[in-house]
């Protein structure tokens, strides 16, 4: 009769190892307890039409007639995108060819890095045109 316990708690060991074993990786693929291979933040959004999103910031230096002037880029990593080629979009806080029309560099891509070399291509392929200072006046009123 032990012989048959031992047994039986043996089997019960070896259903309760796999149980176990099954748990934690299920809990790896879902990036709990230090798993890394799907991000948790994106299983907070409970409908898409919420379009949250994870915020990248950059920024560069863009040089013009009179100086430089800084850009910065925020690029948005969707939770969930309507198309794969739409998960990042990188915009840049600054209009450029502002005389003629103006243009705010973007750019949509699948990685981070696509969205974002793509938007300091737009960046780079308009100029910066800096508003136009109004004439100083004096105190009566005669130009400087």
């Amino acid at each position: 009769m032990p012989t048959r316990r031992l047994r039986l708690s043996t089997v019960k060991n070896s259903i309760a190892r796999k149980k176990i074993a099954a748990f934690f990786s299920i809990h790896r693929k879902l990036g709990i307890n230090g798993g890394r291979n799907v991000e948790d933040w994106k299983f907070t959004q409970q409908d898409p039409s919420e379009a949250l999103a994870k915020l990248h910031f950059f920024s560069i230096k863009k040089k013009h007639a009179y100086g430089e002037v800084e850009a910065r880029i925020t690029v948005k990593e969707f939770a969930t995108a309507k198309t794969t080629d739409m998960k990042f979009f990188a915009v840049a806080d600054i209009e450029l060819n502002q005389k003629s029309m103006k243009f705010q560099p973007c750019g949509w891509a699948e990685t981070l890095m696509g969205a974002l070399m793509e938007c300091l291509r737009n960046l780079r392929k308009f100029e910066y045109e800096s508003p136009e200072l109004p004439p100083q006046t004096s105190e009566d009123g005669s130009q400087l």
